[in-house]
């Protein structure tokens, strides 16, 4: 039988033989910098970003009625940037709110 009888019991023997790397050192020694307040109001953290109310103004519906009028121009023969044009809307953002919504054209 071996000495050892797992692998923990000798990583915990070899525990005190194992040295920290220089990165290690440096990065224990800049946490107790900063825990002692060592840096003062030289170092400050950034603070959390209000949400700016933009993630909940997508109106399904409105999106799919503008779909569906590119999708009627697109029917009568116009690719879809023409009819994006027509309609006064950027070709992304139809593009973007067909894949959200999982509306993909077909033509009639």
């Amino acid at each position: 039988m071996s000495k050892y009888t797992s692998a923990v019991e000798y990583l915990a023997s070899k525990e005190s033989e194992i040295v920290p790397t220089k990165f290690e050192v440096l990065a224990e020694m800049i946490k107790k910098d900063i825990e002692s307040n060592t840096f003062g109001d030289m170092l400050k953290f950034p603070t959390k970003k209000k949400q700016t109310g933009h993630e909940g103004r997508f109106d399904a519906v409105k999106r799919q009625a503008t779909i569906d009028l590119v999708n009627q121009y697109r029917d009568k023969g116009m690719n879809g940037r023409d009819a994006c044009g027509a309609v006064g809307v950027p070709y992304s953002s139809y593009s973007t709110w067909s894949n959200k919504l999982r509306v993909p054209y077909r033509q009639k």
